[in-house]
């Protein structure tokens, strides 16, 4: 929302101007320098807007807007309520970084606003994208697609026809380049640990038995002298020595 607007002194002394009614002057004073007027010359504007900051009745600020199409100063789109004051841009003198503020405002007017295609030229004139007085192709054949200046497409002029010059044209992978990508590798299983792998062991061999055999003993880190009458049987079990007494206790 801006905080001032501007109005050339010329404004006062314009003949079309001095032609105007009080409620005409009025409310073109009003787009020059109401909060929601930009410095592109187009707004978003309802009438809503203009009844509660003027107080006037929906219907006196229609026919104002009506009157001023007629007599070139402004147009409203009835569709997106948006409001263009069409010689807003003249004479104006923006620095760079003012003209790329007012391309983002330009670039912000709907697609279906019914006056687009003529702002974009007439913006196009003035921020010097287009050559001033150039007749466009939508004024000699309006189903011909409009072309849209590289300023309000981010670098590359394309052209339009009903739809948003905003939209970058889209690209696509070319279907030889994905059938050419590489396939990954199957995911491999993760490894299971050994003890997982003996825990397993024992369970089988206890389904088959029907009793889950104690895990076996290291008889290497025991002396023979040390071990008792269960190490000498659990020893003949494992070993199938009957006698657990015979070569192997010597």
């Amino acid at each position: 929302m801006r905080e001032y607007g501007r109005v050339p002194s010329t404004f006062w002394t314009n003949p079309a101007v001095r032609s105007f009614s009080d409620d005409d002057k009025l409310l073109a004073v009003y787009l020059l320098s109401c909060a929601h007027g930009t410095m592109a010359g187009v707004c978003y504007l309802p009438d809503g807007y203009t009844s509660v900051d003027l107080k006037w009745p929906v219907e006196r600020v229609a026919k104002g807007f009506g009157e001023l199409s007629r007599k070139g100063f402004a147009t409203r789109c009835a569709t997106t309520d948006w409001v263009w004051v069409i010689n807003s841009l003249d004479g104006v003198a923006y620095n760079p970084n003012q003209w790329k503020a007012a391309r983002k405002i330009a670039a912000s007017v709907p697609a279906k606003c019914s006056w687009r295609a003529a702002f974009q030229q007439r913006f196009g004139e003035a921020a010097g994208d287009f050559p001033k007085g150039s007749q466009t192709v939508h004024e000699v054949l309006p189903s011909v697609p409009v072309p849209v200046p590289a300023s309000l497409t981010g670098g590359e002029t394309v052209c339009v026809s009903g739809s948003d010059a905003r939209e970058p044209p889209q690209t696509t992978q070319p279907a030889a380049d994905i059938a050419a990508a590489p396939e990954l590798p199957p995911k491999q299983p993760a490894p299971v640990p050994v003890a997982e792998v003996i825990k397993g062991l024992r369970k089988k061999v206890a389904s088959m038995n029907g009793k889950v055999p104690p895990a076996p003993k290291d008889w290497t880190t025991k002396p023979r002298s040390e071990w008792t009458k269960e190490d000498w049987d659990e020893m003949a079990r494992q070993k199938g020595v009957v006698d657990r007494r015979g070569s192997n206790a010597h």
